[in-house]
């Protein structure tokens, strides 16, 4: 009897990791996503930088570098 109780304890967790690694693989494709459109995003936004003004693109670079030291500060 306790190997029933075992069995199903083992069954019951190994169906557990199946769900959460199938969770774990849907996040992985969100943050993929997430990631992929925030640089398409930044890139847009240098082609408005280029667009509306006089900037160089050393000038947006130089920008862009300011505002992702302002985003996290303290990663140098």
């Amino acid at each position: 009897m306790a190997s029933t109780s075992l069995e199903k304890r083992i069954k019951s967790k190994e169906n557990r990791i199946k769900e959460l690694e199938e969770q774990q693989k849907k996040v992985q494709q969100q943050l993929t996503a997430a990631r992929r459109d925030l640089k398409v995003l930044k890139a847009d936004k240098v082609d408005a930088l280029l667009s509306e003004s006089h900037l160089t693109y050393d000038d947006i670079a130089k920008l862009l570098k300011k505002e992702s030291h302002d985003e996290a500060p303290g990663f140098h």
